[in-house]
């Protein structure tokens, strides 16, 4: 295990780090601060991935290729939401007056133009690199004027299912990229200027995406499924907007996961009402997720430090905790966005504007705690403890046999652990990352498991991984 972790570890810059080992510490169960017992045979939700929301309109640039390397390779991002935006500006003008008749040859102009071949090559290199049914394209900003800019004209319907009709079927019969999934309308339950989607109250919402899923499965594409709702809040999503879909049958045909947002962590019943409706086996995504900063969204820098790291992975936390299969950090790299008309600074790697290079942050090293070493297809499993300083998560994949504990440790002294494995494979060793104010996923050496107790110290305030695979050995 030891030389398949320190290969892992090339990938990510980590900066002078100098290793110092902390398995062996001679801790008696009775002098542990804290007992963690780990039970394998209490299994939870299986895990689907882990990912980033990108933005299309930043292709072109040789510089992105490195970076999508570094979140695909190293973070290991394996669900990648893309943007692409404005639709405002799409079709500026109808392409006829029946929207049940594509006018090929104006679709076919609009489609390579430049906007678009900037999302075709970033789909492509995506697809080269193996994000393929995991990939979702998502449509942001207003639409055309003559639809209704800021909501959706009732007798426009027709033309804009028309116009994500077109655009699906240039992607995926056209331009032959591979992606399964596709959100047409992003958080529509807001209404502003500064629009993320035309606004819809739940009954129009629910009438648009019955006349979408409708086309998509008269033109061959309904192989391609939908994430909904994507609304802006929690509570709007499981009160208004999820009642209304669920009530048609053919939406709830074409969706393959339901997709909440939130910049405040767990704040409504989502897993509950979810595991209450005939629609419980379809699992929830967070689909764009972070710890809310103003003006990242408006052309202002953050402070991207261990502090603003931590509050996003105790979010993270909270949402495996209550059910997520999946969950897609806000955002992938800083980038222009044409709906705000401003920069976004929300990236987990940060653009130099003069070099036009990328370059992680705190927060991108904080989610490698994690997405590096959750696989897809991982059980949430059991764990007790009673430490309040102390949360902790554990997973197991059986087809790997990968066993992986992560948590925060939120006290200010080194916590004297002994983790208790139950029903579990026998892993012989384990190792502990950290990331904590002054370093980047350490590497803070092997432990030992003993009699299915391992035994450890946790460091003070820290986002902390223990892993192993079973049967694998250092030495």
């Amino acid at each position: 295990m030891k030389n398949f972790l320190r290969a892992m570890m090339k990938f990510i810059p980590l900066g002078g780090v100098l290793f110092f080992f902390l398995g062996n510490c001679s801790l008696d169960k009775d002098s542990a601060d804290v007992i963690i017992q780990v039970n394998g045979a209490k299994k939870f939700q299986q895990i689907d991935g882990f990912g980033v929301n990108a933005n299309s309109e930043s292709w072109g640039k040789t510089e992105l290729i490195p970076a999508i390397d570094l979140l695909i390779d190293s973070l290991n991002a394996t669900i990648w939401r893309l943007v692409v935006e404005t639709e405002e500006d799409w079709e500026t003008q109808n392409d006829n007056n029946d929207p049940f008749d594509f006018n090929r040859d104006f679709y076919n102009h609009m489609y390579e133009t430049a906007k678009f071949q900037r999302a075709w090559r970033e789909i492509e290199y995506l697809n080269k690199k193996g994000i393929t049914d995991n990939l979702i394209i998502s449509v942001m900003g207003g639409i055309p004027d003559w639809m209704g800019r800021i909501v959706i004209f009732p007798e426009m319907e027709d033309e804009f299912v028309e116009l994500h009709l077109s655009f699906l079927h240039y992607a995926a019969k056209v331009k032959n990229l591979q992606f399964g999934l596709y959100s047409p309308i992003n958080e529509t339950d807001l209404y502003k200027e500064e629009i993320e989607g035309p606004h819809t109250e739940p009954e129009q919402f629910a009438r648009v995406l019955h006349k979408l899923s409708a086309r998509m499965k008269a033109e061959g594409l309904d192989h391609i499924k939908l994430t909904l709702p994507d609304v802006a809040y929690m509570n709007a999503a499981i009160d208004q907007y999820l009642p209304e879909l669920m009530k048609d049958s053919l939406i709830m045909q074409q969706t393959e996961y339901f997709g909440l947002h939130s910049y405040g962590g767990y704040y409504a019943p989502a897993d509950s009402f979810l595991k209450s409706t005939p629609h419980a086996h379809i699992p929830l995504w967070m689909t764009e997720f972070n710890a809310w900063r103003d003006g990242l969204d408006n052309g202002q820098t953050g402070v991207y430090n261990y502090d603003y790291a931590s509050e996003c992975i105790q979010y993270l936390f909270d949402f495996l905790k209550n059910g997520a299969s999946a969950a897609l950090i806000w955002e992938a790299y800083d980038s222009y966005y044409e709906h705000h008309r401003a920069m976004s600074y929300w990236g987990i790697l940060g653009l130099d504007a003069v070099s036009g290079t990328y370059s992680p942050r705190k927060h991108f090293y904080a989610l490698a705690q994690v997405f590096r070493f959750i696989p897809s297809g991982a059980h949430q499993i059991e764990v007790v403890q009673n430490d309040s300083t102390l949360t902790v998560l554990a997973f197991n994949d059986s087809d790997s046999g990968r066993l992986s504990i992560t948590g925060i440790h939120n006290g200010s002294a080194d916590l004297n652990a002994v983790f208790e494995l139950e029903n579990l494979p026998d892993v012989n060793e384990m190792n502990l990352f950290y990331t904590n104010c002054t370093k980047n996923l350490f590497d803070a050496g092997d432990l030992k498991v003993t009699n299915q107790k391992l035994k450890t110290t946790i460091p003070a305030q820290c986002i902390f991984t223990i892993t192993g695979i079973e049967g694998e050995i250092t030495h």
